[in-house]
């Protein structure tokens, strides 16, 4: 896992687009994300949609490695 320390110029609360920046994607597929609830809603101040930083690294930290299983995904396994 990444030190946290090492990027400290990422803000805790980001806007649509710094916070796809973040997790390498689109505006468009950052917002299909959290549609789909595979990332979490944004908070929201004074009207602001604002992702926190450990949302975003929840969401990346929970994609599969290739080659592994998706969380849930009972396809090859022994009962």
């Amino acid at each position: 896992m990444v030190n946290k320390s090492s990027f400290s110029a990422w803000p805790r609360l980001m806007k649509a687009k710094l916070a796809a920046t973040y997790i390498g994607t689109s505006t468009t597929h950052l917002r299909r994300l959290v549609e789909s609830g595979e990332l979490a809603k944004p908070r929201e101040r004074g009207g602001e949609r604002l992702w926190h930083i450990d949302d975003l690294d929840e969401h990346a930290d929970s994609l599969p490695r290739i080659g592994e299983p998706r969380k849930g995904d009972w396809t090859d396994q022994a009962l």
